[in-house]
């Protein structure tokens, strides 16, 4: 069980699989995780919660009783449904464990009233089965697993395949590269402005860039399916993520209590949608699609800050995004120490510290699309206006207005 600072907690630690990997990796975790993974349809009145061995656990009957620990998102679910939000003191209070008793009771009280059927996802980590996720009955599955296949089937038909992946125990990612769409985004910028070795482009005549896809699935109720056009900067093998091309929400048909989703089931139901996916596979790879992206990057290059004002780049980083202290901070060591302070710069950093070995998949994910997003801005000054603006609405005068002055 997991620990925390007042003892055993109620969430069991499921799995962690941080930062970016191959896709052999990622394929033999895949494959474990569909070994020992069960969807099981049970009515809520037909399941209690139970203190035992000082453990806060789910017990659902079916043919036979079945005992598990939740995860985080599994009782961030159950709190939802049971109308309870997780940022409320309330929520922090019954899961507290001198008063799981109370928390026991609550739910039980709850769940005995209702005779909805929920969708538990079931996974094994070491042997102990838990919850992952605690769902509608209308949820539609789509497995990491399927996905991942139906689109490498139809990359290798266009002669691309998938460099690097991200995982979670909720989140998948992939990244496919095609080498034969590229763009030399440095190509307009000059090289050895005369200080030859130490120029900040020297070495860098090859920043070659690849048209890429990326695409994503959760497993737990926490996003949809899609796929969507990306850029691989060759040199640092970091990845801009521009927009998706077409998504699922996972919403299908109501299913029956008591059924146990077989995988077979389960991916006969996704057939449709895979040949949608695969169909679009095509799409994204489209040579005229990249030119106007590469076009971007050139202009992004090409639009320079003040060396001086680095720092209030960085700092509308953080308001703007909304990072964290620590985050803001690595992004904006990366930009200065890089040198290169354009807004291409810029959105390296950001790209490149998504790289990072213990960022989680999702949220190096939005670092991606975030990079993105800095290259797609009009401008740099229009960078520091909006969070300026945003800083002044956050009660962050004194930012907003150095800020504004970075604008010039």
């Amino acid at each position: 069980m997991a620990k925390s600072a007042s003892g055993t907690s109620h969430v069991f630690a499921g799995v962690s699989f941080p930062g970016r990997d191959g896709p052999a990796r990622i394929v033999k975790e895949l494959e474990r995780r569909a070994a020992g993974r069960k969807d099981q349809l049970v009515r809520a009145d037909r399941m209690k919660f139970v203190v035992l061995d000082g453990s806060l656990l789910l017990r659902y009957e079916t043919k036979e009783s079945n005992l598990v620990p939740l995860n985080r998102t599994a009782w961030s679910q159950v709190a939802a449904y049971a109308g309870i939000p997780t940022s409320c003191p309330f929520w922090a209070w019954i899961t507290a464990p001198k008063h799981w008793e109370k928390a026991v009771t609550a739910l039980n009280a709850y769940f005995a009233d209702h005779v909805d059927v929920r969708l538990l996802r079931i996974l094994e980590r070491d042997g102990q089965p838990y919850l992952r996720a605690f769902l509608s009955d209308k949820y539609a599955i789509v497995d990491h697993y399927d996905f991942m296949f139906a689109i490498a089937e139809r990359l290798k038909a266009k002669g691309a395949e998938i460099w690097h992946c991200r995982l979670s125990e909720d989140d998948f990612f992939g990244y496919a590269v095609a080498p034969g769409i590229t763009s030399e985004v440095s190509v307009d910028r000059t090289f050895d402005p005369g200080d030859g070795w130490k120029s900040r482009w020297y070495g860098r005549e090859g920043d070659v860039s690849h048209a890429a896809m990326a695409f994503g699935n959760s497993e737990t109720g926490g996003g949809s399916c899609f796929l969507g056009a990306a850029v691989l900067r060759r040199v640092c093998q970091n990845y801009r993520i521009y927009h998706d091309l077409v998504s699922r929400t996972h919403i299908g048909r109501k299913k029956d209590e008591g059924a146990v989703l077989s995988a077979e089931t389960i991916k006969a139901e996704n057939q449709v949608f895979f040949m949608k996916i695969g169909d679009n596979v095509d799409s994204v790879f489209d040579p005229e699609k990249f030119v106007a992206l590469f076009a971007k990057e050139r202009e992004a290059a090409a639009d320079s800050i003040d060396p001086k004002r680095a720092e209030e780049a960085g700092e509308a980083l953080r308001i703007v995004f909304d990072l964290p202290q620590e985050r803001a901070a690595r992004i904006k060591s990366l930009f200065m120490d890089d040198g290169d302070y354009s807004r291409y710069g810029l959105a390296n950093a950001v790209s490149r510290a998504a790289h990072d070995h213990n960022v989680e998949a999702a949220a190096g994910y939005a670092e991606e699309c975030g990079s993105a997003k800095l290259i797609e801005c009009s401008s740099f000054s229009s960078f520091l206006r909006r969070a300026s603006n945003k800083a002044r609405t956050k009660g962050e005068s004194e930012v907003a207005e150095k800020l504004s002055a970075a604008i010039g």
